[in-house]
């Protein structure tokens, strides 16, 4: 039986485990300009705003919906100041979970 030799690999930072290497490939969003286009510009290939200005866009249409409603309608659409208190200790807490459970 013959074993095939491991490619190189790090050792953890504690010294007791290998690291492999992550596979190696290059994502392009077709939205994304060329680099022809951007070259050094700071909103380049390299970002993620091209990812992510649907959730911003999503964000930002529904919050002028809020207000337009809120605004022009019967309805007002507010939150109480200790309800904001305790949904941000929430995500707060949500956000401290994910970072130490990596």
């Amino acid at each position: 039986m013959t074993t095939s030799p491991r490619p190189p690999s790090h050792k953890s930072f504690t010294g007791h485990h290998d690291l492999l290497q992550g596979p190696q490939y290059e994502f392009v969003h077709p939205l994304a300009p060329s680099e022809e286009v951007t070259g050094l510009w700071t909103l380049g290939r390299g970002t993620v705003i091209w990812r992510i200005w649907p959730a911003v866009l999503l964000h930002a249409l529904f919050a002028a919906a809020v207000v337009v409603t809120s605004d022009k309608t019967p309805y007002y659409l507010a939150i109480a100041n200790s309800l904001l208190v305790v949904i941000g200790v929430v995500i707060g807490f949500v956000i401290a979970y994910r970072a130490s459970s990596g």
